[in-house]
Protein backbone atom coordinates (compact mmCIF):
# COMPACT_ATOMS: atom_id res chain seq x y z
CA UNK A 1 0.00 0.00 0.00
CA UNK A 2 1.37 3.38 -1.03
CA UNK A 3 0.27 6.42 0.93
CA UNK A 4 0.61 9.89 -0.55
CA UNK A 5 -1.08 13.25 -0.77
CA UNK A 6 -0.83 15.96 -3.41
CA UNK A 7 2.18 15.56 -5.69
CA UNK A 8 3.80 13.11 -3.24
CA UNK A 9 3.20 10.25 -5.68
CA UNK A 10 5.87 11.90 -7.82
CA UNK A 11 8.62 10.66 -5.45
CA UNK A 12 8.29 6.88 -6.07
CA UNK A 13 7.51 7.38 -9.75
CA UNK A 14 10.66 9.48 -10.24
CA UNK A 15 12.74 6.97 -8.23
CA UNK A 16 11.48 4.07 -10.33
CA UNK A 17 11.98 5.80 -13.68
CA UNK A 18 15.46 7.12 -12.88
CA UNK A 19 16.60 3.77 -11.43
CA UNK A 20 15.31 2.06 -14.57
CA UNK A 21 17.19 4.55 -16.79
CA UNK A 22 20.36 4.08 -14.70
CA UNK A 23 20.05 0.31 -15.03
CA UNK A 24 19.49 0.58 -18.78
CA UNK A 25 22.49 2.92 -19.26
CA UNK A 26 24.68 0.71 -17.10
CA UNK A 27 23.73 -2.33 -19.17
CA UNK A 28 24.54 -0.44 -22.40
CA UNK A 29 27.87 0.79 -21.03
CA UNK A 30 28.91 -2.68 -19.82
CA UNK A 31 27.83 -4.47 -22.98
CA UNK A 32 24.54 -5.90 -21.76
CA UNK A 33 25.89 -7.51 -18.62
CA UNK A 34 23.53 -7.13 -15.68
CA UNK A 35 26.27 -8.42 -13.38
CA UNK A 36 27.77 -4.92 -13.06
CA UNK A 37 24.45 -3.46 -11.88
CA UNK A 38 24.13 -6.24 -9.32
CA UNK A 39 27.63 -5.79 -7.89
CA UNK A 40 28.02 -1.97 -8.01
CA UNK A 41 25.69 0.44 -6.24
CA UNK A 42 26.99 3.78 -7.52
CA UNK A 43 24.67 3.92 -10.58
CA UNK A 44 21.66 3.56 -8.29
CA UNK A 45 23.16 6.18 -5.96
CA UNK A 46 23.39 8.62 -8.86
CA UNK A 47 19.75 7.93 -9.80
CA UNK A 48 18.65 8.53 -6.19
CA UNK A 49 20.69 11.74 -5.98
CA UNK A 50 19.05 13.06 -9.14
CA UNK A 51 15.65 12.07 -7.74
CA UNK A 52 16.46 14.00 -4.55
CA UNK A 53 17.40 17.07 -6.57
CA UNK A 54 14.16 16.79 -8.53
CA UNK A 55 12.18 16.56 -5.27
CA UNK A 56 13.80 19.78 -4.06
CA UNK A 57 13.08 21.40 -7.41
CA UNK A 58 9.43 20.31 -7.31
CA UNK A 59 9.14 21.81 -3.84
CA UNK A 60 10.67 25.11 -4.95
CA UNK A 61 8.77 25.45 -8.22
CA UNK A 62 5.39 23.90 -7.49
CA UNK A 63 4.63 23.46 -3.83
CA UNK A 64 6.20 26.61 -2.41
CA UNK A 65 4.36 28.81 -4.90
CA UNK A 66 0.93 27.46 -4.01
CA UNK A 67 -1.29 29.97 -2.36
CA UNK A 68 -2.54 29.21 1.10
CA UNK A 69 -5.84 30.27 2.62
CA UNK A 70 -6.09 32.05 5.93
CA UNK A 71 -9.20 31.35 7.96
CA UNK A 72 -10.23 33.09 11.18
CA UNK A 73 -11.74 31.02 13.95
CA UNK A 74 -14.93 32.77 15.10
CA UNK A 75 -14.67 31.62 18.71
CA UNK A 76 -11.00 32.39 19.37
CA UNK A 77 -10.26 34.99 16.70
CA UNK A 78 -7.03 33.16 15.79
CA UNK A 79 -5.86 32.88 12.23
CA UNK A 80 -5.36 29.44 10.76
CA UNK A 81 -3.39 28.92 7.56
CA UNK A 82 -4.60 26.14 5.25
CA UNK A 83 -2.22 24.63 2.71
CA UNK A 84 -2.32 21.54 0.57
CA UNK A 85 -0.08 18.78 1.88
CA UNK A 86 2.28 17.02 -0.50
CA UNK A 87 3.63 13.91 1.19
CA UNK A 88 4.81 10.40 0.46
CA UNK A 89 4.36 8.01 3.40
CA UNK A 90 3.57 11.05 5.57
CA UNK A 91 6.97 12.63 4.81
CA UNK A 92 6.78 15.99 2.98
CA UNK A 93 8.27 16.05 -0.52
CA UNK A 94 10.79 18.67 0.69
CA UNK A 95 12.38 16.14 3.06
CA UNK A 96 12.67 13.37 0.48
CA UNK A 97 15.61 15.21 -1.13
CA UNK A 98 17.88 14.94 1.94
CA UNK A 99 16.61 11.41 2.69
CA UNK A 100 17.59 10.27 -0.80
CA UNK A 101 20.97 12.05 -0.52
CA UNK A 102 21.71 10.12 2.68
CA UNK A 103 20.67 6.81 1.10
CA UNK A 104 22.90 7.60 -1.90
CA UNK A 105 25.83 8.34 0.38
CA UNK A 106 25.33 5.06 2.22
CA UNK A 107 25.23 3.18 -1.09
CA UNK A 108 28.46 4.81 -2.30
CA UNK A 109 30.26 4.08 0.97
CA UNK A 110 29.00 0.51 0.88
CA UNK A 111 30.23 0.19 -2.71
CA UNK A 112 33.67 1.56 -1.79
CA UNK A 113 34.02 -0.72 1.24
CA UNK A 114 33.26 -3.87 -0.76
CA UNK A 115 35.99 -3.21 -3.34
Amino acid sequence: MIIWSGVGIFVPIAMFILALVANFLTDIYTGGSSEYWDTHKWPLAIALTITGLICLLVHQCVIKKEESRILIDKQTGKEVQLRNRHTFFFVPVLYWGPILFIISGVLVVKDLIHK
